[in-house]
């Protein structure tokens, strides 16, 4: 169905959120989005909001995806993503990936773990 994305002022972070349906070209379509907007705003932090959006990836497509980060992220982008209660072993699989890739992203399963952690100084 989609995504939309936006600068949170306050939180100093870009906020991504997807609804519905998403392909996995529009995943790297939106994160390349994401990406221009780190770079416009000076900006470090990254939430990523998938509650509402249909798991509609494979293992292997979870695991090119996430591990692709690597090669595209800025240097020292923190990555929030908050994920519903019932994928979490996707949302597992996805922090383990990239963990191990030195990323520093962390899955959550409520807003305000996520944005406490985003917007954490360390």
């Amino acid at each position: 169905m989609g995504h939309g994305i936006k600068y949170e002022r306050d939180g100093s972070y870009i906020h991504l959120c997807y609804s519905g349906r998403v392909t996995l070209e529009e995943l790297y379509a939106s994160r390349e989005n994401a990406i221009q907007m780190l770079a416009d705003f000076s900006c470090r932090r990254l939430l990523v909001d998938v509650v509402d959006m249909s798991n509609n990836l494979d293992t292997l497509q979870h695991f090119e995806f996430t591990s692709s980060h690597r090669r595209i992220l800025p240097a020292g982008v923190r990555v929030a993503v908050m994920v519903r209660d019932d994928v979490k072993d996707d949302g597992s699989f996805v922090e383990d990936i990239a963990v191990n890739r030195g990323i520093d992203l962390r899955v959550f399963y409520r807003a305000p773990e996520a944005l406490d952690w985003l917007t954490s100084s360390s």
